[in-house]
């Protein structure tokens, strides 16, 4: 009887063992010779369609709303103390939440390739123009927490923006509702973490 279990555990043990070696079994290591840094925005303001000649660059929080009028908001940042021929791994735009509210819906991130525009000037009426497309999006679902941050990829637009030395991105809500954020006026300003390399990223 003991001989009978055994051979029964050994022929369960061979039918699972091609099974195992099928999955995939991938492990990620760490990148080394890599350099995170943290930018703050430079300039912040959001622009409103039913006041376009009103300039919002002084207030403490950024603004993004869709209903009858639509409020965008656009972040400025310096990427001088990037050196010029690093290797952009990595870049995340976060911006703190402070206030929600309307239905569940993507809140979007646009790549601008003008970063001219002053934060005490700029209005509806003289925005510049951005991307058609999305460069991240990032779902508010029915829980959403406040007084934290939130994240977007937007490591194309530094490898982009990196030789000009600004860049410009614009975040806009693609549901009805609204959303505020906190401005550089504020205690959690917008930010940019960036990870880079300056030789070729290898592993331990």
């Amino acid at each position: 009887m003991e001989r009978k279990g055994i051979l029964i555990l050994f022929i369960l043990l061979l039918s699972w063992l091609p099974t195992y070696f099928s999955l995939s079994h991938v492990t990620a290591s760490p990148a080394i010779g890599s350099t995170t840094i943290t930018i703050e925005s430079v300039a912040d303001a959001y622009v409103n369609s039913s006041s376009p000649d009103t300039n919002y660059g002084a207030m403490d929080y950024v603004y993004v709303k869709k209903n009858s009028e639509q409020r965008f908001t656009y972040v400025k940042f310096d990427l001088s103390s990037l050196p010029s021929d690093a290797n952009i791994i990595l870049a995340k735009l976060k911006l703190y939440l402070t206030d929600i509210g309307g239905y569940t819906g993507n809140i979007n991130t646009y790549y601008c390739s003008n970063s001219s525009w002053t934060e005490l000037e700029v209005t509806w009426n003289n925005k510049p123009d951005f991307s058609s497309e999305p460069t991240d999006e990032n779902y508010f679902g029915m829980l959403v927490f406040v007084d934290r941050y939130y994240s977007w990829d937007v490591t194309a637009d530094v490898q982009e923006d990196l030789s000009q030395g600004n860049l410009t991105e614009v975040i806009i809500r693609k549901s009805s509702g609204y959303a505020k954020f906190q401005s550089k006026e504020g205690a959690h300003k917008p930010k940019l973490e960036v990870e880079y390399s300056t030789k070729p990223v290898g592993k331990p």
